[in-house]
């Protein structure tokens, strides 16, 4: 690899902030900080009286900071692990952490309160984080003309396509093309799936399958984007499924999968 493109790839990795988890220790899916701020901007950029400077999402002070360690127990079974990105917090309670400015003409509590509410509920019924706290700084105050919402209304997200320009209709109606591998296509045909992605360097490209001789067993690490609309949380767990089941073919051992979301939308 060449300088230049190490030094992109480092800038990348570092955009994308911490690798979270979504669930908990048995789920076995993770999100990428960037895209789950990024789904939490979107879900409070509506609104009125407010505008979001910077947010970030974090271990609580009181949980585990240490990095996750190369596999996880799951839910699978006596047994089951699950490999993780490296350097990924490890489950647990997260915390986000939003400075915002206010417009003059409210309450300055009232529109934190909703501002808070609004970044909560986003969290989990968006995203299926595992939030216990929501942090917030004043930052400023916002003097906006009469009527004026501080924030406008994001632009709607155009429908995701996959990669290749396929749609997971479009193998459902035409099936796999012939250099498709059954792994990704599973993931592709899961409701919520937008398209496999390969921008986590350090965790796997795309989708990959790797068989490990002691003990026996093959490990599946997956990224993906994620629909607008569907809860990622939901999303990942059934691809983690769908991956499981079709690597199961010829595997020496047991499979474990590992899931993370790199993008919604």
């Amino acid at each position: 690899m060449t300088v230049d493109r190490l030094t992109r790839a480092v800038r990348e990795q570092i955009a994308f902030g911490r690798v979270l988890p979504l669930g908990g220790v048995g789920d076995g899916v993770w999100i990428t900080e960037s895209a789950a701020a990024e789904a939490l901007r979107r879900a409070v950029a509506g609104l009125s009286g407010v505008r979001v400077g910077s947010l970030r999402i974090s271990p609580e002070a009181e949980g585990p900071t240490g990095p996750a360690t190369e596999v996880e127990r799951t839910a699978d079974g006596a047994g089951a692990t699950s490999p993780v990105p490296p350097g990924a917090v490890p489950p647990g309670p997260l915390c986000v952490s939003a400075a915002f400015e206010a417009a003059v003409d409210r309450p300055l509590t009232a529109t934190a309160e909703r501002l808070r509410a609004a970044l909560w509920s986003a969290a989990h019924d968006v995203l299926g984080l595992p939030v216990a706290s929501v942090d917030l700084d004043v930052t400023g105050l916002l003097d906006l003309p009469a009527g004026q919402r501080a924030v406008p209304v994001l632009d709607a997200v155009p429908a995701p396509v996959l990669e290749g320009g396929a749609t997971g209709q479009d193998l459902e109606d035409t099936g796999p093309a012939p250099a498709a591998n059954g792994v990704v296509v599973a993931a592709l045909l899961v409701p919520g799936v937008a398209r496999v992605t390969s921008r986590l360097g350090g965790f796997a490209s795309g989708i990959r399958t790797a068989d490990v001789g002691d003990p026996p067993a093959r490990e599946v690490r997956a990224q993906i984007a994620v629909v607008p609309g569907h809860r990622a949380l939901d999303v990942a767990r059934a691809v983690r499924v769908a991956v499981t089941k079709a690597a199961d073919a010829g595997s020496p051992g047991p499979v474990t999968t590992a899931v993370v979301v790199t993008a919604i939308g």
